[in-house]
């Protein structure tokens, strides 16, 4: 599914967090989608292209990505991210959800999880930041690199090469997770995120989680 074809399911809704823009596709029980840092709900394209004839797909942009603004002293912490997903269920009424998160939004996922498993049917994490993993230790840098007050510029440049004509098509990356296929390490179910399930588990993250929970992981 192609953004435009996408974008004719966006819809705004007015939360307690502020105005939140997403994407409404399908019909169904609900499926919420939630992407990462520097990502956004097209992150989910091909995902909701294949479950809309059976879901109800809504893929959120959170605040400062995508088209959802910040608001004056927005709160991004991952439990002030967390936050803005319980503001976004209240406004929709969405209840029986299947929440689906990848990245970042793995760990905002499962803060919302913890604090709202009465909400939740399923629960599905792929490759994500989990307690002692965040931020990963190979995103550490661009942490810093904010803090020192030099990612800003770095990406202005970065986007500037990426729109001159002639630059190299591997160089324009876009926002679809990596494919997981028969090399990825095996999946593992659970009533609950307590066990370990590869690389960054999400025990510990959320030990009230109570919905069959997913979590699958590349190692590649």
């Amino acid at each position: 599914m192609e953004p435009r074809e996408l974008d004719e399911g966006r819809r705004t809704v007015s939360t307690k967090s502020g105005e939140i823009s997403y994407i409404d596709i399908g019909t169904g029980p609900a499926a919420l989608f939630v992407h990462g840092v520097g990502t956004n709900a097209y992150l989910w394209r091909h995902v909701i292209g294949a479950l809309a004839p059976a879901r109800r797909c809504l893929a959120i942009d959170l605040p400062l990505h995508g088209q959802t603004p910040i608001g004056a002293g927005q709160d991004l912490s991952v439990a002030g991210m967390a936050s803005v997903l319980e503001d976004f269920c209240d406004a929709l009424d969405l209840a029986g959800i299947d929440l689906v998160a990848n990245d970042t939004g793995g760990a905002v996922a499962q803060v919302f999880a913890a604090r709202n498993a009465r909400r939740l049917a399923t629960f599905t994490l792929t490759n994500c930041d989990t307690a002692g993993n965040l931020p990963p230790e190979g995103f550490k840098p661009v942490v810093e690199m904010a803090a020192a007050g030099a990612l800003a510029p770095a990406m202005a440049e970065l986007m500037g090469d990426i729109a001159r004509p002639g630059t190299p098509r591997s160089a324009r990356r876009t926002s679809t997770p990596r494919r997981l296929t028969s090399r990825s390490s095996a999946p593992t179910w659970s009533r609950a995120s307590a066990h370990r399930s590869g690389p960054g588990s999400s025990s510990g993250c959320s030990p009230r989680s109570t919905p069959p929970t997913w979590r699958r992981w590349s190692l590649s």
